[in-house]
């Protein structure tokens, strides 16, 4: 057995604070693409079980919320995750190895407990609301109605823990029944989330009997056959035709990219509501890809020059600007076609942000526009704006040595910049397979 935890870091990289990610400003729009595709669903879901996780923890920690938590921060469901992780990083290495998959594993919780600590808010993730399992897999929970905005309750949450307290054993967990196995189950665990808000860290003692039962009980890739059909049933929903549609192909398929996953699924007959989403993300990142590679042929060139600054002669004279260049017109109007036929909405977003790309003249004004428009995007980073990748100097460019490319980029049709949430569908139909 495999076991996988969210990931989890004492702090950022440095690199974070400078605004990393998405220098062009493109992923906002990327997503919105994937919502209208899969909505609930997100890139860095993996597991489904982690749904499951969070709807058990739900029940234990639903008549706790007045509690209120001596580090004045943890919620009753973060305290919940601090007893899951804690079991899977005590059973690792025993009969239920850890490994990094999935979602992004760690050694985070394996090193506190080697430490002699316990986990807290101190060592936990930065932002355990967003990045812990139940933050993660909200958006999935609130649409399938396990769970609210608030974490608490929702209309299908009984269903999905009955079918999984049937496959466990442990009758009685969903209504809290005194006397049975899962009622049993469900009063210690409360009774270990009040105990975690008092003290400010997972309390349970080392020896507990609580590490095996919920390690095994919640194990990501281990859900009985009644929790697999229920949620299979959830996925592969006709009331929700394209994730129907996508989830069946997906099932299908081995453990290809999501761009080979989209050329497949651009080859076949598809519904005309999915193929029109298909081939508008295709034709947007065609020109993400445009775009992202000629930024990234700036660094790599100015990175070659050293200190002096990247000028207008010399990316007039690189043959891969000069091919993105010549590409980018008729991606750009590909793109806003297909956007249109979707959402209108969609086309403004794209015109507004993306738009002086259409039209821009030679390699070197193109790559002044791409320049101008890195710095307005970083400048509108929070809190209050980020740095450029380069800066300027003498009339031209400078990367800044955190940003050094040494390779150079290349065009290669067909890749995808940003995901779309076909891997996560397909590990859920992995984990569900009959």
């Amino acid at each position: 057995m495999n076991l996988t935890l969210p990931q989890l870091s004492d702090a950022d990289p440095t690199i974070s604070g400078e605004g990393s990610l998405d220098p062009l400003g493109m992923a906002q729009l990327a997503d919105r693409l994937a919502e209208s595709l899969l909505p609930g669903l997100r890139a860095r879901m993996r597991r489904i079980r982690f749904l499951t996780a969070s709807a058990v923890g739900a029940l234990a920690a639903e008549s706790l919320v007045d509690v209120l938590p001596v580090d004045r921060m943890s919620t009753p469901t973060i305290c919940f995750e601090w007893l899951v992780l804690e079991a899977f990083a005590r059973r690792s290495g025993k009969d239920l190895p850890l490994e990094a998959s999935g979602i992004p594993g760690s050694s985070k919780v394996r090193s506190v407990l080697a430490q002699g600590k316990r986990l807290a808010a101190r060592n936990y993730l930065k932002s355990p609301n967003v990045f812990g399992f139940t933050g993660i897999y909200l958006p999935l929970a609130r649409h399938l109605q396990v769970l609210d905005e608030d974490r608490r309750v929702a209309a299908r949450l009984s269903d999905l823990t009955q079918a999984w307290e049937r496959d466990r054993g442990l009758g009685g967990y969903t209504d809290g029944k005194p006397g049975t196995d899962g009622g049993r189950l469900r009063q210690h665990l409360r009774d270990e989330i009040r105990a975690a808000l008092q003290q400010g860290h997972c309390a349970a003692p080392g020896g507990s009997h609580l590490w095996r039962l919920l390690s095994e009980a919640l194990h990501p890739t281990q859900a009985g056959r009644a929790e697999k059909a229920l949620l299979r049933h959830w996925i592969v929903d006709d009331n929700m035709p394209m994730r129907a549609e996508l989830a069946r192909f997906l099932d299908q398929q081995g453990d290809s990219s999501e761009a080979d996953a989209l050329k497949s699924l651009l080859a076949g007959q598809r519904s005309l509501d999915l193929r029109l989403r298909l081939e508008a993300i295709s034709a947007y990142e065609a020109v993400a890809h445009l775009l992202g590679a000629s930024f990234a042929q700036v660094c790599h060139l100015s990175t070659m020059l050293g200190t002096r600054p990247l000028t207008a002669a010399d990316v007039s004279r690189d043959q891969v600007l000069n091919d993105a260049s010549a590409r980018l017109p008729d991606a750009m109007k590909r793109a806003a076609e297909c956007l249109e036929r979707i959402d209108g909405e969609l086309l403004v977003v794209f015109s507004h942000r993306l738009g002086k790309f259409e039209q821009h003249g030679s390699t070197s004004d193109l790559v002044d526009l791409l320049m101008t428009h890195h710095e307005a995007v970083q400048n509108q980073k929070p809190p209050k704006g980020k740095r450029p990748w380069l800066d300027r100097h003498a009339g031209g460019w400078v990367v800044r040595s955190i940003y050094w490319q040494s390779e150079a980029a290349q065009l290669v049709p067909g890749t995808l910049v940003h995901p779309y949430r076909l891997s996560a569908l397909r590990g859920f139909m992995k984990d569900l397979a009959p």
